[in-house]
């Protein structure tokens, strides 16, 4: 597993940290951008009310599940971008 930064008490990870096997193309695109806060939790973890996060720099863009090289495990990756 890489570096990890903190975002408002959640793991911050670097795209790099995820390989790009999206089944909707928008997300590939979004994450090519080079500000994001990207939040990985469990698949079977269910992250709720996450959009409560979002304040003048963030905006909140879903999740989507991917899988993490650091592990290789499936995860849910929430995904914020700035403003």
């Amino acid at each position: 597993m890489g570096e990890h930064e903190e975002w408002k008490g959640f793991y911050n990870l670097p795209p790099s940290e995820f390989y790009p096997v999206f089944k909707r193309r928008e997300w590939f695109r979004i994450l090519l951008g080079e500000d994001l806060v990207l939040i990985p939790f469990l698949t079977d973890y269910e992250p709720i009310k996450m959009e409560n996060y979002e304040d003048e720099e963030w905006e909140y863009m879903g999740e989507i599940i991917t899988i993490w090289k650091g592990t290789k495990s499936r995860v849910r990756l929430v995904i914020f971008r700035r403003r």
